[in-house]
């Protein structure tokens, strides 16, 4: 289980519909106009989460899972903390800035940035310890942002918009919840490139690599180390 997505068996609607009503406010802050939310029962994932389907003035519409904890748990000054437990967008988990940043924006990999001119290459980070230590899984998180911003420059920014993390499991199996996601979050399309600490945090079994490897020549990933530059494209 990644760190924030644990049950939250003390959550209540009515805290979750007070969370949402600012996350509308949230979106909104970013550019797009929201025409409503409304919650959704028959959809709620439970054990704390309640759900909400949200919709644009564009008509675009978001199915938000949201904890009915108090808010000052999801939200804060830092956007990648531990101690923030993650909300549910369309099925995935995301820590609340990143959750915004979904709604508010129609994104790809690739994209031009209209208020700044630089084209915005938009990055999955994934990060792996085989057993339990949040504190190594943040480091591994601030590696990736900082290779983030070394790859950037006036023309090219690369913008993480979503973490992955295994805090625990195996490097010789693929069988880790976050590196599943991963994996199917790319197959997706959205997004073409991946950021590691090191290449190994993806895997220490050849043929989990191969078939990595396979997986970025088919889909045109490029996946980046902090530590020794491009590994995979």
């Amino acid at each position: 289980m990644n760190p924030g997505t644990e049950p939250l068996p003390m959550g209540t609607e009515e805290v979750a519909k007070a969370n949402m009503l600012v996350f509308a406010d949230d979106v909104a802050a970013q550019g797009p106009k929201v025409a409503k939310h409304e919650r959704t029962p028959d959809k709620d994932y439970g054990e704390g989460r309640f759900a909400f389907t949200l919709v644009l003035a564009d008509e675009r519409t978001f199915e938000v899972q949201m904890p009915g904890i108090p808010l000052e748990r999801l939200r804060g000054d830092d956007p990648n903390s531990f101690a923030y437990h993650r909300l549910y967008v369309d099925g995935n988990s995301w820590l609340w800035d990143f959750g915004v940043a979904i709604v508010a924006e129609d994104w790809g990999d690739e994209h031009q940035d209209a208020r700044s001119g630089a084209r915005a290459v938009h990055c999955f980070i994934y990060a792996h310890v085989a057993k339990s230590n949040p504190v190594a899984i943040e480091r591994q998180v601030e590696e990736c942002r900082a290779l983030a911003a070394s790859l950037s420059d006036a023309a090219t920014e690369y913008e993480v918009v979503r973490i992955f993390e295994d805090n625990g499991g195996s490097g010789m199996s693929g069988d880790r919840p976050a590196y599943k996601e991963l994996l199917a979050a790319l197959e997706q399309g959205d997004v073409a490139t991946v950021l590691v600490s090191h290449e190994d945090r993806l895997s220490r079994s050849t043929a989990l690599q191969q078939a990595y490897s396979e997986l970025s020549s088919r889909l045109g990933i490029t996946t980046y180390s902090a530590q020794s530059g491009p590994v995979c494209r």
